[in-house]
């Protein structure tokens, strides 16, 4: 398989289990030699590969933390890796790019490069324990949203129709925008949503008031 070849081009195979801890002790790998990855991902593999190639950080499955097993400029031996973005999830700078960690955990748990995307299951960005990273499309990836920050109503799927002065429902399906009624209440708008999302994204549907992922 194509995505296969790819994979195994980094020259990192799946980890045995010495070498991933779930009690919260920290995971590091060991030394791998560099290789060069031509695929589409090449920019990724080849940052993920250098990472582990010099045994730079180690990785705490139970918390999601990563942190420096080498000393750098600047950075001290032991101190927490990475900075949160204003996108809110967490990156780590190595060799001068930027690397984002739930993408990072994914490879240091499994041994592989995440295929596709990976959703935060909880919602929340910068929350990188393994249990909370799941594969994911792009379009289950955005079903886990909550309410765009610009919302009136700071309900997912609910807007305020001013021309009729009632609360509207919608929700979107293989990329159609579906209308599922006025209602007088923004509570009765919710429920329409979350009804129909539970029917159509399954694990994937999420109603809150706020965009926290």
């Amino acid at each position: 398989m194509p995505r296969q070849k790819a994979v195994c081009a980094l020259g990192v195979p799946p980890l045995q289990p010495a070498h991933v801890h779930a009690m919260g002790e920290p995971c590091r790998l060991p030394h791998r030699q560099r290789v060069q990855a031509t695929n589409p991902d090449k920019w990724e593999r080849e940052m993920t590969g250098s990472v582990i190639t010099v045994g730079a950080l180690s990785y705490c499955s139970s918390t999601g933390i990563f942190t420096w097993t080498k000393a750098r400029f600047g950075v001290r031996v032991g101190s927490r890796a990475g900075t949160r973005t204003r996108w809110g999830y967490r990156q780590v700078m190595f060799e001068g790019k930027p690397v984002l960690e739930h993408r990072l955990a994914w490879l240091f748990v499994n041994g592989v490069a995440p295929p596709g995307h990976l959703d935060h299951i909880n919602g929340i960005k910068d929350d990188n324990r393994i249990s909370n990273l799941r594969l994911a499309t792009s379009a289950e990836n955005s079903w886990n949203r909550g309410a765009c920050k610009h919302s009136k109503t700071g309900i997912k799927g609910v807007f305020w129709c001013p021309i009729r002065k009632k609360f509207q429902a919608q929700i979107r399906v293989n990329g159609k925008r579906i209308c599922l009624g006025r209602f007088t209440t923004a509570e009765e708008a919710a429920f329409a949503y979350a009804s129909a999302s539970a029917e159509h994204h399954g694990e994937f549907s999420r109603l809150e008031t706020s965009n926290e992922r």
